[in-house]
């Protein structure tokens, strides 16, 4: 049997906790996200993608009716031209999310969470 370094140990208790709070789709073979969100998140409700990068997702929504759908990404590369172009993207500070707490109603992110420090993560 290997034995896990400390850091393995704490990111295998972090996911066995988040495991009872987050779904990952990424490993469900043929889910489709969009299709779901769709079916149980109306269309008037405030959406934030929390790591949005090029914001292709925040467009995709936006297209679809969603008005109240947002962005956040610490990329200054990846915002300036969304920046420019809509009001729904704000550049973050590190991990800290440019909106006030409990303001949305569904925050959804894609690749994000092994780019955020362990101690981002647990608290």
């Amino acid at each position: 049997m290997v034995e896990l370094t400390k850091n393995e140990k704490e990111w295998e208790s972090a996911f066995n906790t988040l495991e009872k709070r987050v779904f990952s789709a990424d490993l469900v073979k043929g889910y489709d996200f969009w299709e779901d969100l769709e079916k149980h998140v109306n269309i008037e409700s405030k959406i934030l993608d929390y790591g949005c990068g090029k914001g292709y997702s925040v467009k995709h929504l936006l297209k679809k009716g969603y008005k109240n759908t947002y962005g956040t990404d610490p990329s200054q590369v990846f915002l300036n031209d969304l920046i420019q172009e809509y009001s729904n993207f704000k550049l973050m500070d590190s991990s800290r999310i440019p909106f006030p707490d409990s303001d949305f109603d569904v925050v959804f992110c894609s690749g994000v969470l092994h780019h955020i420090s362990w101690d981002d993560l647990i608290n």
